[in-house]
C-alpha cells in the first residue's frame, strides 16, 4: 500500500532553531539552540577576513590573498 501513496515523504529528524540579530556593536550574529538546550553563537565575517586571521585557507597563506 505504501508504494500507492502520493506526494512526497515527510522529513525526519530535529531541526534547529535559529535566530540572527544585529548586537550593540552593528555585528550580525547568529544564534542556534541545539535539540538538547545548549545555545551557540557565531559571528558574522567575511570569509577572506577569516582566513586572515587563521593564517591560512585550504593550505594556502593568506597572504596571498
Amino acid at each position: 500500500m505504501a508504494s500507492k501513496m502520493l506526494g512526497k515523504r515527510k522529513r525526519q529528524g530535529v531541526g534547529l532553531e535559529m535566530k540572527t540579530f544585529k548586537g550593540n556593536d552593528q555585528q550580525n550574529y547568529l544564534v542556534f539552540r541545539t535539540p538538547k538546550g545548549s545555545y551557540h553563537a557565531f559571528l558574522e565575517v567575511e570569509a577572506k577576513q577569516a582566513a586572515r586571521n587563521l593564517w591560512c585557507l585550504g593550505g594556502i597563506a593568506a597572504s596571498e590573498y
